[in-house]
């Protein structure tokens, strides 16, 4: 993909995407007005849904764009052919009103069509000729994000490492008969950690569920047992994937 198409397929995408991401927003708010009494995972599955609307909306009009873009491209080479511009060129050269319309034709509302088509033209004239400054602006957004999103990343991952304790051996049996309940194949590191006040899930290929050590002499082994399936329920909908994902959207 070329430099000029690829800026051209940006710049519609994120043109678009400001209805696209207000429309699906909308009917997201409608939605979950309306399931208002219904169970958690209804409504956080239409979230989910959003959100994958809202980045495959933008790939897919990055998608459209590029390919208008090529198409132009196409007909333009075409169009600067020797042989064919030569030709155009001295028939409208010899027919220069050909192509003009009687004045029949020249009602008000041809008019105003035409006015309304020339100011769209100019517009998207206009827009294009912002995508530069659009596109660059979009980068460096994405750059700051994604190296916040990287720093908490790498904070996260410090977790893991530091003051952390395998737990007693129940606790990890209880872990492990819980994880096999409710359905999650991969297995999950359970550590207790001096540094987190709240249970805590670190990662999403390879989780790993952190436990405040105060948790162990501070509530009862049902209680624990209970904090732990919520870490669990959390690693089986693979929110951290999720959490990444609207990070960088």
């Amino acid at each position: 993909m070329s430099r000029d198409v690829l800026l051209f397929a940006l710049g519609w995408a994120l043109v678009h995407s400001l209805w696209q991401c207000l429309l699906i927003g909308g009917a997201l708010r409608a939605a979950l007005a309306l399931t208002r009494r219904a169970a958690a995972p209804v409504r956080y599955w239409l979230c989910c849904a959003a959100l994958a609307l809202m980045v495959g909306g933008l790939a897919a009009t990055a998608s459209l764009a590029a390919a208008s873009a090529r198409a132009s491209s196409a007909e333009g080479a075409a169009r600067a052919e020797p042989g064919a511009g030569a030709a155009a060129e001295g028939a409208r050269a010899r027919q220069p009103l050909a192509d003009a319309p009687p004045l029949a034709v020249l009602e008000p509302s041809v008019v105003a069509l035409r006015g309304a088509r020339a100011a769209w033209a100019s517009a998207r004239h206009d827009v294009e000729n912002a995508f530069p400054f659009l596109v660059a602006a979009w980068a460096v957004g994405v750059a700051v994000f994604s190296l916040r999103l990287g720093r908490a990343w790498l904070h996260v991952r410090r977790l893991v490492r530091h003051r952390v304790a395998s737990p007693p051996a129940w606790l990890v049996a209880a872990a492990e008969r819980l994880r096999r309940r409710i359905g999650i194949s991969r297995p999950v590191r359970l550590l207790t950690s001096a540094v987190v006040q709240v249970p805590t899930v670190v990662g999403w290929l390879r989780p790993v569920v952190l436990l405040p050590a105060s948790a162990l002499t501070g509530l009862t082994p049902r209680q624990i047992e209970l904090l732990i399936l919520h870490e669990l329920v959390h690693v089986r909908r693979h929110d951290q994937l999720n959490r990444a994902l609207g990070a960088v959207r």
